[in-house]
């Protein structure tokens, strides 16, 4: 049976597997690593919090913070783990 939440499940699910393919080289996983180093959010005392301007951002920040590219300190407050960044260079 076709159900709004097996719909918006359906798309949760697709815009995952996209996220998980543009998180590790795309523009928008780009611009968020620059908007937390433009905050100078790049330690756990610094953490500042996020709010994504879309469905895409979002999936792409999720990502972002399941590989620890991001960290979460403290909830609603999250920084930018430069290390695990630099570990992860080769697909950002």
């Amino acid at each position: 049976m076709v159900t709004p939440q097996n719909i918006s499940r359906s798309i949760v699910q697709r815009l995952g597997l996209a996220a998980s393919l543009l998180a590790r080289s795309s523009l928008p996983a780009q611009q968020i690593i620059r908007a937390f180093e433009n905050a100078r959010a790049v330690t756990s005392t610094r953490a500042v919090s996020f709010h994504p301007s879309s469905l895409i951002e979002e999936a792409i920040f999720t990502r972002l913070l399941a590989d620890g590219v991001i960290r979460q300190p403290l909830p609603g407050r999250y920084y930018l783990d430069r290390r695990s960044l630099r570990a992860n260079a080769l697909t950002f």
